[in-house]
């Protein structure tokens, strides 16, 4: 049996919004390792890459202060070894919004720049794989996700040169 770590840190931030994170704390265990030891950079079973798990996991510390503080530096570093690693256009938005999450946008200058310049004609940006079929390779990608994701990771890069 394989369970996906991200989603498991899906559950996780779901639990932690509702104040019941504290019963998950073998499942945070097995996430956090997933982080220490870089086991999510080719993927996971049902997400395409490795920036799509930083991302959820940004999310999880969004909703827990508690874990914002116990794993914050680790996941600052390990989403700056991401800088500059090649990405379609959600993988650079994920990539980016995480490092909001943790106030390190700032590195990630030429990924900004790299996400600006895949946005189309038209205002959009091209599909790109975020989800794939566990035992398979198909990968599961759409343009409106991809654009959305785009657009929040620039709104708040903006946002945080406000500041």
């Amino acid at each position: 049996m394989y369970v996906d770590p991200i989603v498991c840190t899906n559950v996780l931030s779901f639990f932690y919004a509702h104040g019941r994170g504290h019963e998950l704390s073998q499942t945070f265990a097995w996430v956090h390792a997933t982080l220490q030891h870089r086991a999510y950079l080719d993927g996971t079973l049902y997400y395409y890459g490795g920036d799509a798990f930083l991302f959820f996991l940004s999310r999880l510390l969004e909703v827990s202060p508690s874990i914002y503080e116990h794993i914050a530096p680790l996941f600052s570093k390990r989403l700056l070894e991401r800088v500059g690693k090649v990405g379609d256009a959600p993988a650079l938005a994920m990539r980016i919004i995480a490092a909001c999450t943790v106030h390190v946008e700032d590195a990630l200058g030429s990924d900004i720049q790299q996400l600006k310049e895949m946005q189309e004609v038209d205002g959009g940006w091209p599909t790109g794989w975020i989800y794939k079929y566990g035992s398979k390779d198909i990968r599961i990608g759409n343009r409106g996700l991809t654009t959305t994701l785009a657009m929040k990771a620039l709104e708040l890069v903006e946002k945080s040169k406000k500041k």
